[in-house]
């Protein structure tokens, strides 16, 4: 009797999962003792999901009837044996883990057990972290704290922004799905690896939504938060890096460290055509390049000429 999987998540990771399943011959015969009766996900119709779904013979649902009972409805006509949570943001109670019969799994973006939550893969950049990871956990009752059946790790490279390290997730986490997938095409049982959760750092939403610059902080810091937020040209940061000067705010785009200062942080140390330079926290110092006006103010160029700012002023 084929094993029927369902899944639930975000397009885009679910779409390169599903070229998998329905790109050739050779991919479909790996999964021929699978079915695919659904998936829950986001009701934004493409060409490529609606012809990957007629091909797989999949039906679509909307992702947030997991929010009503008739979410609960929905998957329990559907009778899956295992429930796929594919970079999912929706946090499965436990009447609804108890429908499908043989599990339930999630591909998390983030290293577990210290990577937990929301964002981890901007929190990674945002604490200075080199590598990072993304891993494939059976779902408990505890957020992403169910036993492991597959990770890897790679690297963060200097240049990586808060969409690049997303989409090295995908990259790398997409196979892990894939590979548990073939394994219970084949009858084989999957890892069930325990978390160390005392090392356990769960990252919460409201963590990530403020987007304040503190001249406190070091120029390093900053730099790194201003990365993370990089999604570029799309949207899919939950903050945006601004600073107040005088009654105007401004979005912070592009940033390099400067050199050491014994100003005060917040003092301006240079303006040119080209970039402010601002003390920063411990000694550092900020190379503004990039800034976006927000709310419709002037550009902080044309702020700083009318105000008459100079070098020796403070940024708020």
């Amino acid at each position: 009797m084929p094993k029927k999987v369902v899944f639930v998540g975000t397009p885009t990771p679910l779409l390169k999962i599903f070229f998998q399943l329905c790109g050739s011959n050779e991919g479909a015969r790996a999964f021929e003792n699978l079915k695919f009766p659904g998936v829950f996900t986001e009701l934004t119709r493409s060409r490529q999901m609606d012809q990957c779904l007629a091909n797989i013979g999949m039906a679509l649902f909307d992702v947030g009837a997991f929010r009503s009972p008739a979410g609960l409805d929905l998957l329990l006509k559907l009778e899956p044996d295992w429930l796929f949570s594919v970079v999912s943001p929706i946090i499965f109670r436990n009447d609804i883990l108890q429908i499908p019969k043989d599990g339930a799994l999630n591909l998390h973006p983030g290293r577990l057990p210290d990577y937990a939550g929301q964002h981890a893969h901007q929190w990674a950049i945002r604490n200075g972290e080199n590598h990072f990871g993304v891993s494939l956990h059976w779902i408990e009752a505890k957020v992403d704290a169910g036993p492991v059946v597959a990770s890897v790790n790679f690297t963060i490279a200097p240049n990586d922004t808060g969409f690049s390290l997303y989409m090295k997730c995908l990259a790398h986490g997409v196979p892990l799905v894939i590979e548990a997938l073939q394994k219970i095409n084949s009858g084989q049982p999957l890892d069930k690896i325990p978390q160390d959760l005392s090392k356990r750092r769960v990252y919460l939403h409201k963590e990530s939504l403020d987007g304040n610059i503190d001249w406190n902080w070091t120029a390093e810091k900053i730099c790194l938060f201003v990365r993370a937020a990089d999604y570029g040209p799309f949207k899919g940061s939950p903050y945006t890096p601004t600073f107040q000067v005088g009654a105007f705010k401004f979005e912070l785009r592009t940033c390099t460290l400067g050199a050491s200062t014994d100003s005060p942080p917040g003092t301006v140390l240079e303006i040119s055509d080209s970039c402010f330079l601002v003390a920063t926290g411990a000694g550092t110092s900020l190379r503004i390049y990039k800034t976006l006006s927000m709310g419709g103010g002037p550009s902080l160029d044309d702020y700083v000429r009318s105000v008459g700012m100079s070098v020796g002023s403070l940024f708020s």
